[in-house]
């Protein structure tokens, strides 16, 4: 075949076609020997590219190689040996190249494992080197050889500086020695021992940490010293290093609460931090740097919490020593020169790591629960895994804490792409250097992944059982250190696996679900300098709330804790800029600002109408957009596009948005307008930076941007990976991009413009890019940052895909088809659509098109390619680049879709066209394939319609049968299995009894078993045992019996007991088991049910025992003593549970799955609902809820129709398909129904109840909506419950003329009457109690429901609202099932209110607790 030109950079290069010709001429009958050295070879090719970047990548690199490997001096000569002999594919079976091809394996062999074990012995030398990749590990070493080593050079270290110490940015050095750090924040603190660089990094680096925490150690001291010096405490405070003031402040904080609380003085604290404060928000007003409004930021947040704990001691009366509030809390002293830090009984030395400074979270109850919980597991060595909704400070609160303690902490962003080796990495780092490490979004790791990690987490539990010496092989030293692995899961999230079970015992769980939004939003906006904070915080919460409850529901809607963040930020910003404005008028212009631009159209007037209900007297804020709008305007003209006034609104509101939030979505249909706007914006910003234009005190910038296809490629392509053979990283499309710009100083905007589909794989593992961190994690352990001019715009249709965790992580910009007319917008585009000729334009037709032969022959000599349900993007690229000006592709529509509803083979045909490709499409799409996008579409003059059938299948399925089932209660096997555990036959345990404390000791034990039981049973019983079915575990109740045998040693005298019952009490209620729970509710019932099973005086009681019960009784023996204990009496009395709780209730048989169908569906299609309420109070409320029928009709007619076909065969039977065959089969409403519609409950409602109940709703509303106003308003009835007594608030707050803020309800149960003031409303139903209409209180039953009488709804002011008498604050739920999916205000969506009922006064509330006394809008 004649010689090939085969060289290329010394690589062989041929192609399949070429090896499989050479093959066939030869004839040879060695094919498998040619095959295998052909393979080797270009193995060896592979594995030398990962060499030489190691070996041979830079001039600096070169130096290292000899102290990396010796045999890399032989590297050139025996690859060129080799290459020489292989001039072509003949010299392939010449028997010299098998000898030259294993003397280049073994050499690269040699070389990868020298490689691989100087790393390692790197890593054990300074082990915070196992967090950051093999790349930074060598460039370090070479930039620190002595042949290298210069001042100069040595500038070049910072950014891995900054990866091994958090708090370090960079530092200062003269030719030999590193003099001084210096923070992100520009702080510099002086080194106290100067540490030269001009030994190697295993010696300097850790001389350098080393004088790093000394350096801390005196700073602290030096604040202490020098703190009663200082008559200006700000003066004080910016003398010192941010990090040693705000220590000193707290030690100092924790003497004088010792003090006071000896002295009975809490009260002159309380007035102390008052003037502290004032000072400081005093300060905080004015032109700071930003190192020190951080500093006075943080000692306000600080402060604040500490004034607010003290006062809840003072109200508490807990004035002793060891008050149990005070002991909960980080306390910090300085001992002997000594931090040390304690909380309960658990206590350590300061870390001394320099954090610089830093945003210090608001510490709530919520935050104070968490800190607990981790060092409670910290104490037994176990883990910790928080867990819950986005931005409920899961990740934050666990790096604060480490924080706080002076410990380095690293945060790794998990994703499907780490696997067990790099897992094992951070593990030994974390034991070698002590390091605390959180796993972000742990669950995000592949389930295969977790099984392994559990057996590697195994490995490091054993550290407590065997030491130190069963860590050598595993992490190759012996000097291990204090570490602390955390977990953060969004539990329910897509793209989130469950945890093994070999994992989950590792970890104690912290349920974070609803934290104080009024009081971080408060503590925040005072720490900004807000002097009206305590009102304003409530007012921010409060438009969040009333938003969720009256605007549409919408996927980009976020009312979360980043979006109260985001708020104060907008506030503080503008706090800043306009100092002498009206506090209120800021917060509502900060709302605005964060809101408006993604609202739809039909909510803008009621958002409008909110904000005048809580800030009635806000007026706008002039900002002058004059100059911009003209310059957009411009634009517009030069690309020949309408300059509309709402579209010019969107251009300036995506610029808003810009300079709020670093992420933005922009979202809206196809043809809306969204690339478009991001065009004009850019030149906007292009023509305004070249006239020096300043807008809102800022310089503009021009704009640099780069857009990525994001469906055209695979996670590995966007992010990069490493190679299966060599393991050799390579950067993906997107990290190349972020890198580049990352790079780039030249004082333009840098846009990363992401056109796609949104889902929660390819776009979470940007997470930490779009919060506070703004960094890039990659797999390979690099992290890359992002600048302060980098924006990320996600260019999509909806974020239907997209997890809560990215959705609160971004600003948005709705461009619905409502605001921007895309005819307007472009006359030339609509006239392109009308005019179009097929012989010169894309087109599309049918498969089943008239005209397709005649097609196929005007375009005979055009290539042709047919789509499958298996054609890749490779495939459709080799298509787009092949010669050509015409392509015609039958059965465009016949690529599946991903699991997240993204055709990538089509998306890479819209790249194309996006990008100008040359080609003339024709495509042919078949009536039975899947649906096209509409963003593909717009790129196609549309020949016929399109409104494609779904893929036919045959149904077959077998028939569902149904199995009966009920449930009894077992507490007496639960209880002997908790009594049965292991940990209680140790004879250890029990070394703590003394003849004194036995039958308490004993009894504590007994009792903690029991208690362990009930909640574990009725977690069997929901929603009467628990609004949600907790999972509890063995270990929860284990690691109380190790809190117990830690206090134990306390229980001397009964004033000890006291406290330490206190103690034990908060963390089995808290942490243990209220570590898992997340329903405020069912944490009231938690610590109700101690009171039956922790107090003081338990010996009392009658569980006395001794040791002998635990350890030597077997199980039969202690059933049988257990018997004895209660007197062979019922168990159930435990529960605090009606007897008809403790049963479920049996399945309906399967029969007559379709009674009733068909004339179901019949009245669905002639149902009339009204479209408007007439003019009232309610007018607003009633229409919203006539539109949610209308929807939900809609929506049911929509999924019997494709039921319906799909049980004819007509479509393809899918799973959901089954699931509603299922529910019918037991006649019950099918799952999606609930969720959507009115019928949430568990329920089994039949078809025939389900249509009943509709038609009467129907019927009221449409009743309500013809006469605008009723005499009573039955509850039962109304769809979204919340908006209604909001408008009750708002209508009184309107006619008073009060903000809606300061009004709230009074409840009276009086017999029916028209009040002149608030509404009487009906339809609830109570369960577990009843109420006593002559005597007006509350009294339990025995478990049923019963209907409550009605209500009178009465709003007043907060200030005239009486408190006195006994009251129940009884839930109220939409359902029997009482749990519900929290929304992004943190409210459950099936809880409605707090309801308070009159109870008498010898009755005690926790009766009704403990009973599960409920009122419900459901009785079925």
């Amino acid at each position: 075949m004649g010689n090939i030109d085969f060289i290329k950079e010394n690589d062989l290069v041929v192609n399949a076609d070429e090896i499989t010709l050479f093959l066939e001429q030869n004839q040879m009958t060695s094919k498998i020997e040619i095959m295998n050295s052909f393979e080797r070879f270009l193995a060896i090719q592979a594995r030398k590219v990962d060499v030489q970047k190691a070996y041979f990548s830079s001039p600096k690199m070169t130096v290292l190689t000899n102290s990396i490997s010796s045999a890399a001096d032989s590297f050139e000569s025996t690859w060129t040996d080799l290459i020489c002999t292989v001039n072509n594919l003949q010299s392939l079976i010449n028997p010299v190249i098998v000898p030259k091809i294993e003397a280049m394996e073994k050499l690269l062999f040699q070389l990868k494992t020298d490689l691989d074990n100087f790393l390692e012995e790197k890593r054990v030398a300074i082990p915070r080197l196992f967090f950051v990749p093999d790349e930074e590990v060598l460039e370090l070493y070479a930039i620190c050889h002595p042949c290298c080593t210069s001042g100069d050079d040595f500038d070049l270290v910072a950014p891995i500086l900054e990866k091994l110490y958090e708090g370090v940015k960079s530092v200062e050095h003269d030719d030999d020695f590193i003099t001084a750090m210096i923070s992100r924040l520009g702080e510099k603190l002086r080194l106290a021992r100067p540490v030269s660089f001009k030994t190697s990094p295993e010696d300097w680096l850790p001389r350098f940490e080393e004088s790093m925490k000394v350096t801390v150690e005196l700073a602290i001291q030096k604040a202490y010293e020098t703190f009663d010096k200082f008559e200006n405490r700000i003066e004080w405070i910016k003398s010192n290093c941010a990090q040693a003031s705000i220590l000193v402040i707290q030690i100092k904080h924790a003497e004088m609460v010792d003090e006071a609380i000896a002295s009975q003085k809490l009260n002159e604290v309380v007035d102390n931090i008052n003037d502290q404060l004032a000072e400081l928000t005093k300060e905080s007003l004015k032109n700071l740097n930003e190192l020190d409004r951080c500093t006075i930021q943080n000692l306000i947040i600080i402060q604040v919490h500490n004034r607010d704990l003290l006062c809840q001691m003072i109200s508490d009366n807990h004035e002793s020593s060891t008050t149990i509030r005070w002991q909960c809390q980080l306390r910090f002293y300085l001992e002997n020169g000594k931090v040390i830090v304690r909380m309960m009984s658990w206590e350590m030395e300061y870390g001394n790591e320099y954090l610089g400074n830093y945003s210090q979270l608001v510490i709530t109850p919520l935050t104070d629960r968490a800190y607990r919980t981790i060092i409670s597991a910290k104490q037994y060595h176990f883990g910790a895994a928080p867990q819950g909704p986005a931005g409920t400070g899961k990740t934050e609160t666990t790096r604060d804490l480490a924080r706080a303690l002076g410990m380095n902490c690293v945060v790794v962003n998990s994703s499907d792409q780490i696997d067990e080796k790099i897992t094992a990495q951070i593990f030994k780092g974390a034991l070698a250097s002590g390091s605390w490490v959180c796993f972000d979004e742990f669950n995000r790791i592949v389930n295969e992944v977790l099984v392994n990690v559990g057996e590697q987490l195994k490995i490091v539990k054993e550290h407590k059982e065997k030491g130190a010496t069963c860590f050598e092989e595993f992490c190759g030293t012996k000097n291990l250190k204090a570490r602390f692995i955390a977990v953060t899961m969004n539990p329910g999230y897509a793209g989130r696996t469950e945890l093994p079970e070999n994992l989950k015992p590792f970890f104690r769980p912290i349920s974070m679900m609803v934290p104080d939004y009024a009081l971080i939003a408060e503590i925040m906006l005072y720490s900004s300098g807000f002097q009206t904070a305590d009102v304003l915080g409530k007012k921010l919460t409060l438009v969040h709330k009333l938003c969720s409850e009256q605007l549409s529901s919408q996927d980009h809607y976020d009312y979360g804790m980043r979006a109260v963040k985001h708020s104060v930020s907008s506030a503080k910003k503008l706090k800043l800029f306009y100092p002498d404005e009206n506090e209120t008028n800021l917060l509502a212009e900060a709302l605005c600002s964060l809101h408006f631009g993604k609202l739809v159209k039909n909510d803008i007037s009621q958002f409008e109408a909110i904000m005048n209900d809580v800030f009635p007297k806000y007026q706008s804020i002039d900002r002058d957009y004059n100059e911009f709008k003209k310059a957009a305007a411009l634009v517009c003209e030069t690309l020949g596009l309408k300059a509309t006034g709402d579209f010019i609104s969107r251009v300036v509101l995506t610029f808003r948005t810009l300079k709020l939030r670093h992420g933005i979505m922009i979202i809206g249909k196809s043809g809306t307008g969204k690339t478009t706007i991001l065009k004009v914006l850019e030149k906007t910003l292009a023509l305004l930076s070249e006239k020096n234009h300043v807008q809102d005190g800022e310089q503009i910038q021009a704009v640099d941007s780069e857009i990525i296809f994001i469906k055209t490629m695979n996670t590995s392509e966007l992010y990069g990976s490493f190679d299966s053979t060599t393991k050799k990283w390579s950067d993906g499309k997107l990290t190349k991009v972020f890198r580049k710009f990352s790079e780039q100083n030249d004082g333009k905007q840098k846009w990363m413009i992401f056109d796609g589909p949104v889902d929660a794989i390819w776009v979470e593992n940007l997470n930490q890019v779009l919060d506070d961190n703004k960094k890039l994690p990659l797999a390979n352990g690099e992290v890359i940052p992002a600048t302060e001019n980098m924006r990320f715009i996600f260019n999509v249709q909806d974020v239907a895909c997209a997890s809560p965790a990215t959705v609160s992580r971004c600003g948005f910009i709705n461009l619905s088809e409502q605001f921007v007319d895309p005819y307007n917008i472009s006359e030339s585009i609509c006239d392109a659509t009308l005019l179009a000729k097929f012989q010169n334009k894309n087109v599309m037709f049918s498969s089943s098109t008239l005209l397709k032969i005649d097609i196929l022959k005007r375009f005979s000599s055009a290539e042709q390619r047919i789509f499958t349900s298996s054609t890749t993007k490779i495939q459709v690229r080799e298509m787009l680049s092949s010669a050509g000006d015409i392509l015609i592709i039958h059965n465009i529509n016949h690529p599946l879709k991903e699991a997240y509803g993204a055709q990538p083979a089509l998306e890479v045909v819209r790249e194309y066209l996006e990008n100008g490709g040359s080609k003339t499409i024709i495509a042919f799409f078949d009536r039975q394939g899947v649906p096209i996008s509409p963003a593909l579409l717009r790129h196609f003059k549309i020949a016929e319609d399109i409104s494609l059938l779904k893929t036919s299948q045959k149904l077959e399925f077998d028939a569902l049968k149904q199995k009966l089932s009920q449930q009894s209660c077992n507490l007496k096997e639960k209880i002997l299995s908790a009594l049965d555990l292991d940990f209680l036959k140790k004879k250890s345990f029990f070394g703590q009894m003394t003849e004194n404390n036995q039958v308490f000791y004993s009894s504590l034990i007994f009792s903690l078993c029991v208690f362990h039981a009930v909640v574990t049973e009725r977690a069997n019983h929901v929603p009467d045992g628990w609004n949600i079915p907790y999972a509890f575990k063995h270990e929860d109740l284990v690691i109380s019996f190790e809190q117990l045998e830690s206090l134990s040693s306390n229980f001397k005298n009964n004033n000890d007991k006291i406290v330490e019952i206190q103690t034990l009490r908060y963390l089995v209620g808290e942490c243990n088991y209220g570590g898992r729970i997340s329903d405020d509710k069912d944490r009231r019932l938690c610590v109700n049910l101690l009171d039956d099973f922790i107090f003081s005086d338990i010996a009392d009681a009658k569980f006395i025992l001794n040791r002998s019960f635990f350890t030597d009784l077997n199980l039969e023996e202690k059933s049988t003593k257990l018997d004895e204990i209660f007197n062979n009496q019922s168990l159930l009395s435990l529960m605090s549970l009606n007897e008809s709780a403790l049963k479920n209730q049996p399945l309906h048989s399967a029969e007559n799955i379709f009674t009733g169908f068909s004339n179901f569906f019949r009245y669905l299609k002639e149902v009339s609902i009204a479209s408007a309420c007439k003019d009232s109070p309610f007018s607003f409320f009633v229409t919203s809820e006539l539109e949610r029928y209308k929807k939900l009709v809609n929506r049911l007619i929509s999924q019997m129709e494709d039921f319906s076909e799909a049980v004819n065969g007509k479509i393809q039977f899918r799973e959901s398909h089954k699931r509603m065959l299922a529910s019918f089969a037991k006649r019950e409403v099918p799952e999606n129904w609930k969720r959507n519609s009115f019928a949430r409950s568990s329920a089994n409602t039949s078809m025939k109840d389900f249509v009943q109940e509709l038609k009467s709703r129907v019927e009221y509303f449409n009743a309500w909506a013809e006469n605008g106003t009723l005499k009573s308003y039955d509850i039962s009835k109304l769809f979204f419950p919340q908006s209604f007594f909001t408008t009750v608030l708002q209508n009184f707050a309107r006619s008073s003329s009060v903000s809606i803020d300061e009004v709230t309800f009074d409840f009276k149960m009086l017999a029916p009457h028209e009040p002149s003031v608030g509404v009487m409303i009906s339809g609830l139903f109570i369960v577990g109690a009843s109420f006593d209409i002559g005597k007006q209180n509350l009294i339990l039953n025995n478990g049923s429901i019963f209907n409550f009488p009605e209500i009178w709804v009465k709003p007043v002011l907060k200030k005239e609202l009486d408190h006195s008498g006994a009251f129940y604050e009884c839930p109220v739920y939409k359902t029997k099932e009482r749990r519900g999916v929290l929304s992004t205000t943190g409210h459950s969506t099936n809880f409605l209110m707090m309801l308070r009922i009159p109870i008498s006064e010898e009755e005690k509330e926790s009766s009704f607790v403990k009973r599960g006394v409920a009122l419900l809008c459901s009785k079925d």
